[in-house]
């Protein structure tokens, strides 16, 4: 939580700045400078500290609420659906994006692409049905809520919802296209 709160007081500060300074720009300028200096504050490292409290993901997320007003210059908070114009700007959910990352970290421990030994961490499945992927893993069992929620046991529930084609993707690019549009 002190985390989360640090990065929104830096991305707040940091859409202040732009407020100010690209306040008459074209939409397509604010979106730019949006997506390049706030954006990755927001989503820096987010495969390790994704969080599960409502409260942590709302304050994110009201980042991002806030971002779409200052593109599209709406900031009567009773003008315009918010959730309408971010859909408008193609933006999708900042968890649905943290979840698409910890996926693709997922795919780089399974394949040897990163220096964590999967054997380690996780268990390949040897139970298998017509509805499962052919690269299950067994589920960790937590009794903290603070592991619960740590990245293997929540991105093994979300890597054995995929489909086969997904997880038996032959390179990461291939793995990160074929995820885009399964959310």
């Amino acid at each position: 939580t002190s985390h989360i709160q640090n990065t929104v007081t830096k991305a707040n500060r940091t859409l202040g700045f732009l407020h100010r300074n690209l306040r008459s720009c074209p939409k397509k300028l604010k979106a730019t400078a949006y997506l390049a200096l706030i954006r990755p504050l927001l989503e820096y490292s987010c495969a390790a500290w994704d969080p599960y409290l409502k409260g942590d993901i709302q304050a994110l997320e009201k980042i991002q609420r806030r971002g779409a007003r200052f593109v599209l210059n709406q900031h009567k908070h009773d003008y315009t659906s918010i959730s309408t114009a971010i859909k408008d700007l193609n933006w999708p959910e900042l968890s649905e994006r943290r979840r698409q990352q910890r996926l693709t970290m997922m795919f780089k421990v399974m394949n040897g692409m990163v220096a964590i030994p999967a054997n380690v961490y996780v268990k390949r499945s040897t139970s298998r049905t017509r509805s499962t992927n052919s690269a299950r893993l067994d589920q960790l069992r937590a009794h903290t809520d603070i592991y619960q929620y740590s990245f293997f046991p929540r991105t093994i529930v979300d890597w054995n919802s995929l489909n086969d084609n997904i997880v038996t993707s032959p390179t990461l690019d291939t793995f990160k296209n074929r995820l885009k549009p399964y959310q």
